[in-house]
């Protein structure tokens, strides 16, 4: 790398490139033309404001030689017209979120991350969790005190399983149990009703007022809500209670999610929920599909009145509830940069 020399001796490495500009010693504060014999006794003038300065001489430093090689690139910067407008997209937001992780956004990559979540029982992990579940499901259901315990639990690990598959993990989390009776069983467990509830008030209300009316029987109403919630329906529905039905069932993923990483008071923004369904339609299709398509497999893959098959049927049920709120978990993941709102 050249050399510069000053007139009092001091010594800098210059870059080629600034060769021809004018700069001043630190040392005696003289001015010199780079790549040649040195300027003195000269004082700085008004033009010259906007010389590199030099740096101290402490054995040929490099300090300069980066000034005026950031100086350079600032100036080529400046003179290239400008990449983006005003008017141009903020991508910025979605490029840093997904960072690390290509997968994300892409139908492709969200549909191989649900269907690894089906093979969940196939780690040691998984297996053992579902194992654990299901023995305590099944034994809890003999006894209704306990059996009202453990779905308060099981409530808050199911949410516990949405943000762990929103946050990006693999495996299911661990079956820890909260702090205290609130936060552990009862709170998740009204939260986990509180879902339901929302999505289902639009039919409960039509069905309230058809029955005001004196059309449908306070009894015939309260036994068609029954028969909504449980995914049954009567041989002569009420169409618009139908309608209105599938369209809260069809919003209940997307509410579960809400409500496990922002809580109830992030469904105040009923617009906001909506515009993010448009936004990622096929994808809140699939977890549709996985979630209500379990329920339809179950109800109809286990019929009979014996013990084991009562038995079976709940470790699907369990099963196929922790591969539905993986999905939900998982369409948070990949689509995070399309969501109306986020949660950090």
């Amino acid at each position: 790398m050249p050399v510069q020399n000053c007139a009092c001796g001091a010594q800098y490495k210059i870059a080629e490139s600034s060769f021809g500009k004018k700069a001043t010693c630190r040392k005696c504060g003289a001015i010199m033309l780079l790549g040649q014999a040195p300027i003195r006794d000269q004082t700085p003038s008004p033009q010259d404001e906007g010389m590199i300065p030099l740096a101290d001489d402490d054995g040929l430093m490099d300090e300069f030689a980066e000034a005026a090689e950031r100086a350079q690139a600032a100036s080529a910067t400046s003179s290239r017209p400008a990449d983006r407008t005003d008017d141009a997209p903020d991508v910025s937001r979605a490029i840093l979120r997904n960072e690390g992780d290509p997968s994300t956004g892409s139908m492709s990559g969200f549909v191989y991350a649900v269907l690894k979540s089906f093979a969940f029982p196939l780690s040691l992990n998984g297996l053992m969790t579902l194992l654990a579940i299901w023995i305590f499901v099944v034994l809890s259901s003999y006894v209704g005190f306990i059996s009202l315990i453990v779905s308060g639990w099981f409530a808050a690990y199911l949410f516990d399983v949405i943000g762990s598959a929103a946050n990006g993990d693999e495996d299911l989390p661990g079956m820890g149990f909260r702090d205290g009776w609130w936060d552990g069983i009862i709170a998740p467990l009204l939260y986990w009703l509180a879902t339901w509830g929302i999505v289902m008030l639009p039919a409960f209300v039509y069905l309230v007022a058809v029955a005001g009316s004196g059309a449908v029987g306070g009894a015939g109403a309260a036994s068609q809500i029954v028969s909504g919630m449980q995914g049954e329906l009567s041989e002569t529905p009420d169409l618009i209670f139908v309608t209105l039905s599938v369209a809260g069932m069809f919003l209940w993923p997307i509410v579960a999610l809400c409500v496990s990483l922002g809580g109830l008071s992030s469904l105040t923004r009923i617009d906001l929920i909506l515009i993010t369904v448009s936004r990622t339609f096929p994808a809140y299709i699939l977890v549709n599909v996985c979630l209500f398509g379990s329920m339809v497999i179950g109800k109809f893959a286990f019929q009979g009145d014996s013990f084991w098959v009562g038995v079976l049927a709940t470790g699907f049920g369990i099963y196929a509830q922790l591969v539905s709120m993986r999905a939900i978990g998982l369409y948070y993941h990949h689509y995070k940069d399309r969501f109306a709102w986020n949660w950090g």
